[in-house]
Order: structure tokens, then C-alpha cells, then sequence
């Protein structure tokens, strides 16, 4: 019996070895990736994507929440194999990551205080000498043209960044806020029963597109089935771009 039970563990010891350990990480944002109210990971990304998968029994996946920045590093350094979610702005130029197929393209938006003189979008000059709120890891798009417009930026960091930033707009802290995914912040507002104190303004044209973010070295047969998922799910996943319909 004694050899049977070591015999087994040595198995089991052995059929574990072989797991590959797929790391996923995400920064708390609703409604892409978040904890529910069970401690459970929930959101639109994880079961449209990630929860698809169906890799096999030689891979298990696991869960890692990051704030945004860190999320980024983690990536660059590959200590995490996917990222949920990022942008073509932040995450087409960096040559440390590889690129999944896009999910949408999302138009650009700007939070403002609903008693601003910021009406609507009509040039980069509705910026000028106004402070920008953006959660640390965000880079503004290039038509705010900081330097021009002398920009100052009030960054807040952590799960509750976008509650903190809404706080700083009510409270006129910040004239401006920035959001790479402007319905997490309408869902923040409605959350906190603030969303007719705020107005959100779409910045012309100017849209980007969605992306699970992948490790440069990510196992190819991993990549192919991110891809073969969004690709299959497209319309489904689209949903993550609507932004008036939160």
C-alpha cells in the first residue's frame, strides 16, 4: 500500500510538472475584468475570451490583478502571458509585446464637470491651460498636445483610480478627465448616483482599438486560440466598445 501511495503521488507529482501555467493579468475595470461581489473573476473580457479557451488538460490558467501601470511592466518583462485590456495607442508601439487580433475600436471621449464652459469638442485648443485627470499608466493621445496647450496632469493610481478621479472633477479639482475606457467611467458615475453631474464628450473622429495584450514569447498555440476566439465572438465582444448604451 505504501508503494501504491508513493507511486500515485509521484504521478500526480509528474502529470503536474507538465501543466503549463498560462498567467493572465488584469487591472480592476468594469465591465471588461473585476472581482464580484464572491471574490470570483467576472467581466465581459474574461467570459468572452478567456473562459473560452478550452486549452486543454496541459494548461491551467490563474488570475492576477495589477494596477494598470504594473500590468504593462509585467507584460514587457514576461512574467504574465496575456493582459486584459489594451489599447493601440499605449500597446501597438512598444516593441516588447506581440498583438492579439483587435477586439473594436472605440471613440475618444473627455468627462467633463457639467456646469464646464467645455461644450464640445472643437479643437485641441479646448485644452489649453486645463488640468487633465488620468489614471496612472494612461498617456494622452497626441492631439491634446500638452506642450502647446501647457497641460498639467493629476494622476491617481489603484482599484478605485476612476472613483478617485470622479471625486477631483466634481470637486473641480480637475477641469478635464481622461479615460482609455470611457464606459468604465459612465458605469463608476452610475454607480455613484453622480453620472447627471458629469457630462462626457466625444472627441471627434478620433477612435482606438481594443486589444488583449500578449507577452512577446506567449506560447504560439495560446495565441492562436486568443485569436480564433475574438475572431469567432467578434460581434458578441463589440459590446465592449458601445460606450452611450452603458
Amino acid at each position: 500500500m505504501k508503494f501504491l501511495i508513493l507511486f500515485l503521488m509521484s504521478f500526480h507529482f509528474i502529470a503536474y510538472a507538465n501543466v503549463k501555467i498560462i498567467k493572465v493579468g488584469y487591472f480592476e475595470i468594469l465591465p471588461y475584468a473585476f472581482k464580484d461581489s464572491k471574490g470570483n473573476i467576472d467581466g465581459i473580457a474574461v467570459n468572452g475570451i478567456i473562459k473560452k479557451l478550452n486549452l486543454g488538460s496541459k494548461y491551467k490558467i490563474q488570475f492576477y490583478e495589477f494596477p494598470l501601470a504594473r500590468g504593462f511592466h509585467e507584460l514587457s518583462n514576461g512574467n504574465i502571458d496575456l493582459l486584459l485590456l489594451t489599447t493601440s495607442r499605449v500597446f501597438l508601439n512598444k516593441s516588447d509585446y506581440a498583438h492579439s487580433v483587435p477586439i473594436c475600436k472605440i471613440h475618444e471621449y473627455i468627462f467633463v464637470n457639467k456646469n464646464s464652459e467645455i461644450k464640445e469638442y472643437t479643437s485641441s485648443n479646448i485644452f489649453k491651460n486645463k488640468t487633465i485627470g488620468v489614471r496612472v499608466g494612461v498617456n494622452l493621445p497626441d492631439y491634446f498636445e500638452q506642450k502647446k496647450n501647457n497641460l498639467i496632469l493629476s494622476e491617481s493610481s489603484g482599484g478605485k483610480a476612476i472613483h478617485t478621479l470622479l471625486q477631483k472633477l466634481l470637486q473641480n479639482r480637475i477641469d478635464i478627465l481622461y479615460l482609455s475606457n470611457p464606459k468604465a467611467g459612465i458605469l463608476e458615475a452610475k454607480r455613484m448616483k453622480v453620472l447627471n453631474k458629469i457630462r462626457y464628450i466625444q472627441l471627434g473622429d478620433h477612435t482606438y482599438e481594443v486589444y488583449v495584450g500578449f507577452a512577446k514569447k506567449l506560447d504560439p498555440f495560446v495565441k492562436n486560440k486568443v485569436n480564433e476566439i475574438i475572431t469567432k465572438n467578434i460581434d458578441e465582444l463589440k459590446i465592449m466598445c458601445v460606450v452611450n448604451d452603458s
